[in-house]
């Protein structure tokens, strides 16, 4: 097994190895995973450019990535596109830059890391960008500026080494995204003119205020600002929170509470079942749950970044729980039977066009289904059978392949055996008076992990009976006859 992991990770470097890319200069085509990685080597201009799930762009120094036409790079959950510094390069690379492009750009599950600026640049133009991770970066993770638009959803904003998200002349709209451990501010807003506006948004952990701004416009709702240096420092501006957990004094607005969140981590910030957080959001059905998980409790908003109608959103249409079933141990030739849940996350109708098992487990894995399709929202429970064929440990994937994304589902189990056990291999009855009878117990061991199925017990004599002669013993267990 190991030989043919190692074997199997030397030829996948070497295809891609062969397969990169140098690129630089102005850009007009369509780059495809397997042209990928896409080394950098020159300052990019973006006239119209296509990426492909998957791709990854390696900088090879400290250039641009300037888009002044049309990007689309929109990739999948399982399927980032990535921009990062290559191996080699020390000195970082600029940043995304999206200067007077057009309207149409759209970054969707891309990750934009290790720049020696800000992640995202924008001026005079509005790129979409949801899904996305802008982390650990120099300077801010996304600055807008000069009549720039942000509108970000669904995507994580953390670890950068300035603020957040900065704004200087220009607006921001978030919705369910999370922005935290930045070394500064997690947004500060520094244009009079600016607007912030916060929905299902966490911002939590940064090093200085979680929101400061100085004369703009902000509003928050239904959101969870906590656990950074100050929450929200207004400076000579307008600031409105309605139905958010705002650590500290209550904040004055509708609805506001300033409870511990109750986390079920720092990183993620999915709330525990005990949340006070959960249906404390706006009652309104426009701010309604929709998607179950990750929003908990009833239909009415959860605050923070799984509530409300895009919360589903974090992931492909394509939703499968759980990602991994262990079926434990069970008896050769028994079958244990597991489920899979599969949702429509999505807005149109998915096409679930392959189901399979996947490993050399030799059918001891079977799934009841092949393919189906699935209206937005609408779910199916697929049956996953475990059949051990032979004492020993099995491991496969079960693998789900649609036209809104692929997942695979981790199974294990063990096929088990029983070991029968007599503490004695022989009755004496001795004598008995003809027309009477006599009865000894005979105890029976199962000492093996598997159950121990007991078909029949009989005698060559008619003279002796049972009271019994077919049931099971468990692992480890005793029954007696």
């Amino acid at each position: 097994m190991n030989k043919y992991f190692i074997t199997f990770c030397l030829l996948l470097f070497s295809i891609n190895s062969f397969a990169q890319t140098d690129v630089s200069g102005n850009i007009d085509t369509i780059w495809t995973k397997a042209g990928s990685p896409y080394n950098v080597v020159g300052n990019i201009i973006v006239d119209t450019l296509t990426i492909e799930p998957g791709v990854e762009i390696w900088f090879d120094g400290n250039y641009n990535f300037e888009v002044t036409g049309l990007l689309t790079a929109v990739g999948m959950e399982c399927d980032s596109i990535i921009f990062k510094r290559d191996v080699g390069n020390t000195s970082g690379y600029k940043e995304i830059s999206f200067k007077s492009a057009s309207e149409n750009c759209e970054l969707a599950f891309c990750r934009i890391e290790g720049t020696t600026d800000n992640g995202i640049f924008i001026e005079g133009c509005s790129p979409l960008i949801r899904n996305c991770r802008i982390t650990n970066n120099d300077n801010n993770g996304i600055y807008v500026s000069s009549s720039g638009e942000l509108v970000l959803s669904n995507s994580i904003v953390s670890g950068n080494g300035n603020n957040g998200i900065a704004t200087d002349g220009g607006n921001a709209e978030l919705t369910n995204c999370i922005v935290s451990y930045n070394t500064q501010q997690g947004i500060v807003q520094q244009g009079s003119a600016d607007s912030l506006t916060l929905t299902n948004t966490v911002v939590a952990y940064n090093s200085g205020p979680g929101i400061i701004t100085f004369g703009g416009t902000v509003s928050v709702t239904n959101s969870i600002i906590y656990y950074n240096t100050q929450q929200i420092v207004n400076s000579d501006g307008s600031v409105t929170v309605v139905y958010s957990d705002i650590q500290g004094e209550v904040f004055s607005g509708r609805g506001n509470i300033n409870d511990d969140p109750e986390f079920e981590d720092n990183s993620t910030f999915k709330l525990k079942i005990i949340s006070p957080c959960i249906d404390e959001g706006d009652s309104s059905v426009v701010f309604n749950d929709i998607y179950f998980p990750p929003s908990l409790g009833t239909e009415i908003n959860d605050m923070g970044a799984y509530g409300g109608p895009l919360a589903g959103k974090w992931y492909d249409p394509l939703y499968v729980v759980p990602l991994s079933i262990d079926f434990g141990d069970v008896t050769v030739e028994d079958t244990e039977v597991n489920q899979v849940t599969v949702k429509n996350y999505g807005d149109t109708l998915l096409n679930v066009t392959s189901i399979s098992i996947r490993g050399i487990s030799g059918g001891d894995f079977l799934v009841d289904t092949v393919a189906f399709f699935l209206e937005p929202m609408e779910s199916s429970i697929l049956n996953v059978n475990f059949n051990p064929s032979e004492e020993g440990a099995r491991n496969d994937s079960l693998d789900i392949i649609s036209d809104g994304g692929e997942k695979s589902v981790s199974l294990t189990g063990k096929g088990v055996v029983p070991d029968i056990w007599l503490p004695i291999t022989s009755l004496n009855f001795e004598e008995v008076q003809l027309g009477d009878s006599l009865s000894i117990k005979l105890k029976i061991y199962n000492m093996g992990k598997g159950t121990l199925y007991i078909s029949d017990i009989s005698s060559g004599n008619p003279v002796f009976s049972f009271n019994k002669t077919a049931f099971s013993i468990p692992s480890y267990g005793i029954d007696s006859i």
